[in-house]
């Protein structure tokens, strides 16, 4: 009877030894199973973030194309680089290569140590909706004096006149300037008395004209490579050959000549808030056809005054009137697009002839300008 009870007990004792061994054994494969799963999960987890940064990456790469894209609608013929610029928890760095009608940008963004490339390629300075208009006015032109008009003219508002205003398809020299048509807006009228007005083409009423809006003083803030406050005088030279001459933004009134006459060499913009005013004579002198200089008058009522002989190759636009009230001849050589424009009864003339160069070469600031992706494609950074 006790052997009987001894072996029970040493069987007794092996089971617990077995069912020891087991329960460390089941311990460790828990262990092991608990370590791969969280090494699994950092792994996945690392995965994770490694795509989250490069999706960050070629987010941030794609906001260099579109910086870019904005940058050549203002500046068409940049070459160069841009950026570094911080975007979100990156940046991005943008090279751009353009002949001012066709560009190349690669943009490489890169987030933490993600980095993704992409290339575009570009149509730049094509927006603009100039061709064939010497002038358009919202609302109504006015002509007490003699006004000679080479190219399309397109008038939001009634034609009224006194004295001669003569809208011709060919200049007295260089090419054709347009059709010599004019266009009136819905439910406007010619008001001609005296049967002064001449138009070499024809006549197209009930017409829908629209140009692009200007853009806002923010933009021009952002993009100007020059910000000046208050009313500023451009006397003597201005060389818009200069990288911080291309798109002069104003805060206040702008005055083009002042004690001596002002000379413009370049192409560029000045954006002015208030009035812009000539107060002598301003013109080109290098016979370049590629200089250009345009002006543009962004507040609401941003006027546009005349008080001395101008011969300028360029866009006149201005949110207010334009008024060529004084007994002085000018001539621009480019377009003028106004609210309203007024000839005042002088003994000069006033001539505007469409220089197709002005009217269609996109420079500085040009409001309308586009640059189109015609082709993406993502590359090795």
């Amino acid at each position: 009877m006790k052997r009987v009870a001894r072996v029970l007990a040493q069987a007794r004792d092996d089971e617990r030894g077995v069912v020891f061994l087991i329960a460390m054994f089941a311990v460790a494969l828990v262990f092991l199973l608990g370590s791969a799963m969280v090494g699994a999960t950092a792994g996945d987890l690392t995965i994770a973030h490694n795509a989250r940064r490069g999706e960050a990456a070629l987010d941030v790469a794609e906001a260099g194309i579109e910086w870019a894209r904005h940058y050549l609608a203002t500046y068409p013929d940049f070459n160069g680089t841009l950026g570094p610029r911080a975007v979100g928890e990156g940046s991005f760095t943008a090279t751009v290569t353009s002949d001012g009608r066709n560009a190349t940008v690669i943009s490489t963004g890169t987030a933490g140590t993600a980095r993704r490339a992409i290339r575009v390629t570009l149509q730049v300075g094509q927006g603009n909706t100039l061709d064939n208009k010497a002038l358009v006015v919202n609302a109504q032109l006015t002509s007490w004096s003699k006004l000679f008009i080479y190219g399309d003219v397109y008038v939001d508002g009634n034609v009224v006149t006194d004295k001669d205003l003569t809208i011709v398809d060919v200049a007295p020299v260089g090419p054709v300037n347009g059709q010599g048509d004019l266009f009136l807006g819905i439910g406007h009228i010619i008001i001609d008395p005296g049967n002064k007005l001449s138009v070499g083409g024809g006549i197209y009423y009930d017409q829908d004209i629209t140009l692009p809006a200007l853009p806002s003083v923010d933009y021009y803030r952002t993009y100007a490579t020059s910000r000046l406050t208050g009313p500023q005088t451009f006397q003597g030279v201005l060389d818009l050959s200069l990288p911080q001459n291309r798109l002069i933004l104003v805060e206040g009134d702008v005055h083009l000549g002042g004690a001596s006459a002002l000379t413009a060499k370049g192409k560029g913009t000045i954006v002015a808030t208030g009035d812009i005013w000539i107060d002598n004579k301003s013109y080109y002198n290098s016979g370049d056809s590629s200089d250009k200089l345009n002006v543009i008058g962004l507040g609401a009522t941003s006027r546009l005054v005349f008080n001395t002989a101008s011969q300028f190759v360029g866009i006149y636009r201005v949110q207010g009137n334009v008024d060529c009230s004084r007994s002085q001849p000018s001539s621009v050589e480019g377009a003028i697009i106004a609210s309203s424009y007024t000839m005042g009864n002088t003994n000069d003339s006033f001539k505007i002839y469409l220089d197709p160069y002005a009217a269609s070469m996109a420079t500085a600031g040009t409001p309308g300008n586009t640059a189109q992706i015609l082709s993406w494609q993502e590359i090795a950074p």
